[in-house]
């Protein structure tokens, strides 16, 4: 009883300065012309409206939308022959349940003193540093917590794991998740593998010891701090960083913030939108976090990997590619698909291909193009992580998918490890 009393006064104090979706509706659509997703992108930017997915030609559009918008955002799609289907009618429900049973969830492994997340609750940033500290003192041998060297806009501190035997020269697997700030089963499933790594090299556990004896790994679990902050406390389905323009217009979009074709494709001009790119490449402390740790390790890096969620997707470049009459492909886009098949036997239900071939629309300025363009010939995906769709829990998912989605992501990872030395053997006769 003291403890749902407890959660109910949280769920009080919090809901005082949240983001209130109380009977927003979640609307589905298919666009069928390039016409019809520039509409799309139009309601985006002009309108209350929040996309769970991005349009496209080729997978159904999910997007949020307040009451008092309803009644013109579904006649100008339908004056448009588009036909509109209601998935949800009121999206604060199904968060205070979330939140709720999150909460709950949460709040026993505090009281538990467990010193490792139990992977069964989503926790908030001051909870994943502190675990992230736990990581390094329990595996001091195998495990560094380290921080980024530029603060964010809110003047947040960026932590990542170095994880790994010590070893000199040895080649760098490097892993950033949670750029867009609501997907937080991307940092859940970061936190799962840290913990599995390192317990799993402990008890013995081959695959897991030779990844970490034959690589170090470079695992940043919250690139934008500000932004997953403000999830928790304001808006459950704010996507970017914290970035103060002025009074109307807040937040960069990260994954299209590197230098790279940028603000070429997938893009809006409109401040504000969830899509703006910022003013210039690499304007953002959190992007040139990235950069920078990724330059410093450069000579070594061979893997990189960017952690978003949802839709089940494993992408190799070139995301910024937006039609198929454009031929330009990486150089050694046979490794990476050959390496990318190994890492899919592992994820289930997933899709695997370019963005444009998978989803029908590009990307620019995304951060695993830029590393693939900045270190020619290294293994670099996209993931989008569970769940598949709306109904499955979409930016939502629930508690219980953490430890399947985080396990599945762990043993691909394995196996992206596994494929790069099979592939490139040159790298253990340095």
């Amino acid at each position: 009883m003291k403890l749902y009393a407890l959660t109910c006064l949280l769920l009080a104090g919090l809901a005082a300065s949240e983001k209130n979706y109380q009977g927003h509706h979640v609307l589905s659509t298919m666009a069928q012309t390039k016409q019809q997703v520039a509409l799309l992108h139009n309601l985006r930017d002009n309108h209350d409206v929040v996309f769970l997915r991005d349009p496209s030609t080729m997978q159904s559009t999910d997007f949020v939308v307040p009451v008092e918008e309803r009644a013109q955002v579904w006649n100008t799609l339908k004056d448009a022959g588009m036909a509109v289907t209601v998935q949800a009618t009121d999206l604060q429900a199904q968060m205070d349940r979330d939140k709720r049973n999150n909460l709950v969830i949460a709040e026993r492994s505090q009281r538990n003193h467990d010193p490792f997340p139990a992977h069964d609750a989503y926790y908030t940033l001051s909870q994943v540093n502190r675990y992230l500290a736990n990581f390094e003192a329990r595996f001091p041998r195998l495990a560094a917590r380290k921080m980024m060297g530029r603060k964010t806009h809110e003047n947040r501190t960026v932590y990542y794991m170095e994880i790994g035997t010590p070893g000199y020269n040895k080649p760098v697997i490097f892993i950033e998740g949670l750029a867009h700030a609501r997907e937080w089963v991307s940092t859940a499933s970061l936190l799962y593998t840290i913990h599995m790594m390192l317990q799993g090299y402990h008890s013995g556990e081959q695959a897991i010891r030779e990844a970490l004896t034959q690589y170090t790994w470079i695992i940043i679990p919250v690139v934008n701090p500000d932004g997953y902050e403000y999830t928790w406390n304001h808006d459950r389905l704010w996507r970017n960083n914290r970035r103060h323009f002025n009074s109307w217009c807040t937040g960069v979009n990260l994954n299209r913030n590197y230098d790279v074709e940028f603000a070429t494709t997938g893009v809006s001009a409109v401040c504000g939108s969830e899509n703006y790119p910022g003013e210039a490449a690499f304007s953002e402390p959190e992007t040139q976090n990235v950069r920078d740790l990724f330059l410093q390790l450069k000579s070594r890096i061979v893997g990189f990997l960017s952690v978003h969620a949802y839709s089940q997707l494993l992408l190799y470049p070139w995301g910024y590619i937006d039609s198929d009459h454009v031929y330009e492909v990486p150089g050694n886009l046979d490794k990476l698909i050959r390496v990318g098949q190994k890492m899919k036997r592992v994820l289930r239900n997933y899709r695997f291909g370019t963005a444009h071939g998978v989803l029908g629309y590009g990307a620019s300025g995304a951060a695993e193009d830029w590393a693939l363009k900045e270190k020619p010939g290294i293994y670099s995906y996209c993931y989008e992580l569970r769940p598949r769709s709306f109904y499955e829990g979409h930016f939502l998912l629930p508690p219980s998918q953490i430890r399947p989605t985080g396990h599945e992501f762990m043993l691909s990872v394995l196996a992206l490890a596994k494929g790069i030395a099979d592939e490139d053997r040159w790298v253990w006769s340095r």
